[in-house]
């Protein structure tokens, strides 16, 4: 049974991850210099990675934040 030191644990975890994801998305928001994060190529103006290129770029951010906690 999970005890107060247990749900404070979770409970600071998931505001940490909420806090690292606000902040990875407003630099992602700062950068939007029209070339794709992931792959370098030129994308819209506004974007700063291709629908096509999302779902791999947030994948490779994950390997590095699991691989950054060793």
């Amino acid at each position: 049974m999970a005890d107060e030191a247990d749900l404070a644990t979770v409970e600071e975890e998931f505001a940490l991850r909420l806090a690292l994801d606000e902040a990875k998305r407003t630099e992602q928001a700062e950068r939007k210099t029209g070339t794709c994060l992931f792959c370098g190529e030129p994308c819209d103006p506004h974007a700063v990675l291709h629908d096509y290129c999302r779902e791999d770029y947030e994948h490779e951010q994950r390997m590095k934040r699991i691989a950054g906690r060793g």
